[in-house]
């Protein structure tokens, strides 16, 4: 009977830890429908994206950042940070950027903290030149 329930008991343990490690992070844009404008805050400059194909390529470079850590406040913590708002029919989602140790990372408050290895004003240089 013991070696019955040692039995179980790891595979408890086993199903738990598979459990744990296997956890989705949320993605950093979950939702693409309905966008009309994406409003980018960065480095002293702001700039209102509208055009389709614009935002297509805002939205797929925003997707390439990969999750480091949850968030757990409003707002960084940093001194200095942008935004980027998504701007929906009725409603609209706020992401934080800013840049620490030459890396550039992305915050959605309460969701997570990702990292993405092109610096959004490169990013938004090569847009514009597109």
């Amino acid at each position: 009977m013991e070696d019955g329930m040692m039995k179980k008991l790891f595979a408890c343990f086993l199903c738990l830890l598979l459990v744990a490690c296997g956890k989705e992070h949320a993605p950093l844009v979950e939702k693409t429908d309905n966008l009309e404008s994406i409003i980018v805050l960065f480095s002293d400059k702001s700039n209102v994206y509208k055009d389709k194909n614009d935002m297509s390529s805002i939205i797929n470079y925003l997707k390439k950042a990969q999750w480091t850590a949850e968030s757990i406040n409003d707002t960084p913590d940093k001194k200095e940070y942008g935004t980027i708002t998504l701007k929906y029919k009725s409603e609209e989602t706020k992401i934080y950027c800013y840049t620490e140790d030459n890396k550039q990372y992305f915050e959605s408050p309460y969701i997570g903290v990702y990292e993405q290895v092109q610096a959004l004003d490169t990013f938004l240089a090569k847009l514009s030149n597109e």
